[in-house]
């Protein structure tokens, strides 16, 4: 290679390895302004946002969410984001605490709702649930999330015929999502339909086909099918699979729980 046509490439490749180092501060540089523009409160949320992604090693999210609260107590995401924390520690009545404030401060948040009906759900107060399903549903009736809310609760309540009634509207919505399809498996087995449930179940494996995250969702969804198969859900284990991605640890208890009494 002559020596003008060696050098002219050297040439290329460190400016265009400048380029790349000179995007990259900006960019931090930008994450930096953007920080600094953010209130103390704003970027303890955030920060207690990164925990929860795992993204912050060795930081709480809960300590960053209550300093965020501390500090600027009428944010209702703040609120929503420690009760979903609390809701998956399973403290219950913490997460309801603090979705009943985020509520009171943006009551036009339908989502809000929604999430509290969740968590009513799981204190057995399936009326009240039902109450705050109703309100996300008037303000937002084309979310399939909605009814599979009324669907929860009215399982709950021993109705298996207004639940199998909601998550048809669910599935009628969102037709694709093979979790729809499971809860209405679940349904069916708690009415006595068993071959049904057994065929709902076996159209949610194939669906896990076409996910593209297969390998995580196909060996819960194994464990979950055959679990249930064993025993219908209880409307509290049914809403623990939901509404994120459970992992192989999770699966391989449903395996170990498998014909048991145990919650």
């Amino acid at each position: 290679m002559p020596t003008e046509t060696l050098f002219k490439n050297c040439i290329e490749k460190a400016t265009l390895g400048a380029i790349l180092i000179l995007i990259l501060l900006c960019c931090s540089a930008c994450e930096r302004l953007f920080d600094a523009f953010n209130s103390p409160a704003e970027q303890a949320y955030l920060m207690g946002l990164r925990a929860q992604k795992g993204e912050a090693r060795d930081t709480d999210p809960l300590e960053c969410f209550n300093r965020a609260i501390s500090l600027d107590p009428h944010r209702s995401r703040y609120y929503s984001a420690r009760a979903e924390l609390y809701f998956w520690k399973r403290q219950f009545a913490e997460a309801l605490r603090d979705l009943n404030e985020a509520v009171s401060l943006s009551p036009n948040w339908y989502y809000l709702y929604f999430e509290r009906g969740n968590c009513k759900c799981q204190l057995n107060d399936f009326i009240s649930a039902l109450a705050d399903f109703d309100t996300a549903i008037k303000a937002q009736p084309d979310n399939a999330q909605y009814y599979s809310g009324v669907a929860l609760a009215n399982l709950g309540m021993n109705s298996p015929d207004k639940a199998l009634e909601a998550i048809e509207k669910t599935i009628a919505l969102d037709p694709m999502c093979l979790r729809w399809h499971f809860y209405r498996g679940v349904i069916l087995s708690r009415m006595g339909r068993h071959k049904d449930a057994v065929s709902e179940f076996a159209k949610t494996e194939a669906f896990t086909i076409m996910l593209k995250d297969n390998k995580q969702k196909q060996v819960f969804f194994d464990g979950e099918i055959e679990y249930t198969k064993a025993r219908a859900l209880s409307p509290q284990q049914l809403l623990s699979t939901w509404p994120y991605a459970p992992s192989e640890e999770r699966a391989e208890q449903y395996f170990l729980k498998r014909g048991s009494n145990e919650e």
